[in-house]
C-alpha cells in the first residue's frame, strides 16, 4: 500500500486545553484520496507571523510531557468516503509560561505542518485556537495514531 502524500491529505484543528502552563492541542489528519494510504512517524512543522515569515519553531518528537508516550507505529489511513473515525490524530504541547531566556513568545498566524516523509506541507490558520509556545518555539509532538486510537 502506498504512503499518504500531502496532496491526498486534509488537516484539521480538533480541540485544545491547557493546565499549569502548558497548553494541548489536537489536530486531525483526513484522507481525502480514494484509497488508502499508510502513515508512520512524525509530521513537521513550522510557525509563521503575521507577514508570513518563519518564528522560532523546535519540534521534540515525544518531548516533554509526551516522553512515555509508544513509538510511532505504521498504519493504514482509509479514505474519508468509506466511512466514519478515518482521520489520523497527533497531539502538540506548548508552554505559555515566559522563562528568562524568551524575550517574547510570539503567536503564529499560520501553521505549516508536513506529513512523515513528504516535502510539501498543508498549511492550517489558528481560528479560535492560539499557537503561542515560549522556549524559543519547542512544540512537543506525538507520533500520528491511527483512527480510533486515542491519545495516550
Amino acid at each position: 500500500m502506498p504512503r499518504c502524500r500531502t496532496s491526498q491529505l486534509a488537516i484539521a484543528f480538533a480541540g485544545g486545553q491547557g493546565a499549569a502552563g502548558t497548553i494541548f492541542l489536537t489536530f486531525r489528519l483526513t484522507n481525502r484520496g480514494p484509497a488508502a494510504c499508510t502513515l508512520h512517524g512524525f509530521v513537521g512543522m513550522q510557525m509563521l507571523d503575521a507577514g508570513g515569515q518563519p518564528l522560532p519553531t523546535r519540534l521534540v518528537p515525544n518531548g516533554g510531557v509526551f516522553s512515555n508516550q509508544p513509538p510511532a507505529s505504521t498504519f493504514s489511513l482509509g479514505p474519508a468516503a468509506a466511512g466514519a473515525n478515518v482521520s489520523s490524530t497527533f497531539q502538540v504541547a506548548y508552554s505559555d509560561v515566559r522563562r528568562a531566556a524568551d524575550v517574547a513568545c510570539p503567536p503564529a498566524f499560520e501553521l505549516l505542518v508536513t506529513p512523515p516523509e513528504e516535502l510539501e506541507h498543508l498549511s492550517l490558520a489558528p481560528r479560535g485556537w492560539a499557537l503561542a509556545p515560549c522556549n524559543r518555539g519547542e512544540l512537543d509532538v506525538t507520533p500520528l495514531r491511527a483512527p480510533g486510537v486515542a491519545p495516550g
